[in-house]
């Protein structure tokens, strides 16, 4: 049996504005396991990023249940869900959310401090190739190496778990394969089950599978017989 780090079962994410309920995501259920790479994807309104957030616990399911490890999250506290996601879960967001007062180094170092079990936060740089930048500032650095020190960051801290929103989005195509590129890595040298979700269906060629959403619901969930390396996609 292959170990499940994260499902959803039967979840539901509405909001009402007035009189009007608008349902984000309807009835997922989803499975991710250990060590595999996900790709979600669909067009802008899809319930992509609300479905991530929920797997995360930045987002709470209206109805519906979340297992992490085996273990129903979706009735704890929001302080037992931040220690969750301080311990076992890393995030990627499309703008990078660096502080941009601290260096590249420090911006790892803060993630690092709050962790159980880290790993060395030069560790964590190089897996980037970002060590010989570390004492530059976000402003100092481009879009692709800011978003590399955020895939630093996000694993400095060994998380079972790594959520990608959108990566790419914010890159041209070089800089979005380098980015790529870093993810893949520490995907397979780490055994982190990945879920990224995107809008390119390029990246798709990535996964082990890909799951295909619209309208708040998965329309599909297809198995990739052979992938591409990052190095080797184009859009």
């Amino acid at each position: 049996m292959r170990e499940i780090v994260v499902e959803a079962q039967n979840i539901w994410k509405s909001y009402t504005a007035g009189a009007v309920t608008v349902d984000a995501v309807k009835n997922l259920s989803f499975a991710l396991y250990k060590g595999e790479l996900i790709v979600v994807l669909g067009p802008s309104g899809s319930g992509k990023s609300t479905f991530l957030n929920i797997l995360g616990t930045l987002d709470r399911p209206t109805s519906g249940s979340v297992y992490f490890n085996k273990l129903n999250i979706s009735q704890e506290s929001d302080e037992q869900l931040s220690a969750l996601r301080r311990r076992h879960i890393g995030f990627v967001f499309q703008f990078y959310n660096l502080i941009p007062t601290l260096t590249a180094l420090e911006n790892v170092e803060m993630i690092a401090a709050h962790s159980a079990s880290p790993m060395p936060v030069e560790d964590a740089l190089k897996r980037v190739n970002l060590w010989e930048r570390r004492h530059h500032f976000p402003s100092e650095l481009s879009g692709g190496e800011q978003q590399r020190v955020a895939i630093a960051r996000a694993i400095v801290k060994k998380p079972e778990l790594l959520l990608c929103d959108e990566p790419t989005g914010a890159l041209d195509v070089a800089t979005g394969v380098i980015v790529l590129q870093a993810l893949e890595e520490v995907h397979h040298d780490f055994s982190i089950s990945v879920m990224l979700i995107t809008h390119n269906a390029t990246i798709a060629h990535l996964a082990d599978r890909v799951i295909r959403m619209s309208g708040g619901q998965i329309l599909s969930i297809e198995r990739n017989e052979r992938h591409m390396l990052a190095r080797d996609l184009s859009w």
